[in-house]
Order: C-alpha cells, then structure tokens, then sequence
C-alpha cells in the first residue's frame, strides 16, 4: 500500500456548488500523513456518498469560520489537532485513527459514525 492509497492527494479542490447559499458547507482539515493508520480517502468518499446531496465538504476557508469543522488525522497522535487549527470552525468533529471524538470505532465504521455526529451537530 503506497502512499496513494492513505493520501488525500486525489481529492479535488472545491468547485462551488449551483446554490451555495442553500449548502451545508463542512469543513475538512487533513494532518500531513506521515503515519497513517487509516485510509483518510475511502473515509471522505465514504461520507460523501452518505451526506444528503445538501451537505457539501470543503477544504477552503471562504469567509469566516466554518460552522462545522471534521479534522482527519490518520494515527491517534492526531498533531493537526492545534490551537491554530481550532480557530478554523465553531465546532469540531475529530477522527484520529481508528477514534471519532476519542472514541474507538472500528476502521469499516469511521464515515458512519462521523456522519451520525454530523446529523446530530446540525441539529443543535
């Protein structure tokens, strides 16, 4: 398994949508890959074919925070996890390896239980 397999390199740049104001826009920070233990790609392909069409994840800080931040780090040191990076989003979903919010899941599980907590920030 080469890097290609655990990199976000093929994950295309954000293309606006046709109504951006109607989007959920959830922000999408990745940790650098030096140690992955998960595959970072499968779990936002994962999450895009199970978020509702309305629900759209994106890289790039337009204005302001964003509402909804999910942080992906692929080993549980999770070292994107900084201040800075807080800064980026209101509230935060954090996978760290095989952890969603510092709890264990196991790796065929990480989209759906970040999907649920997704649902479950949206609704508050």
């Amino acid at each position: 398994m080469g890097s290609e397999y655990y990199g976000v390199s093929t994950i295309q740049e954000n293309v606006p949508s046709k109504d951006c104001k109607s989007m959920k826009h959830i922000g999408v920070k990745f940790c650098g890959g030096c140690n992955p233990q998960i595959n970072r790609l499968i779990i936002i392909k994962e999450l895009r074919s199970i978020l509702p069409e309305d629900y759209e994840l994106v890289t790039n800080l337009q204005e302001g925070a964003w509402e909804i931040g999910l942080l992906i780090c692929g080993c549980p040191t999770a070292c994107a996890d900084r201040p800075e990076i807080h800064k980026m989003a209101h509230r935060w979903i954090s996978v760290s390896g095989r952890m969603v919010d510092s709890m264990e899941v196991s790796e065929n599980e990480l989209s759906i239980v970040v999907a649920k907590k997704l649902f479950k920030l949206e609704s508050e």
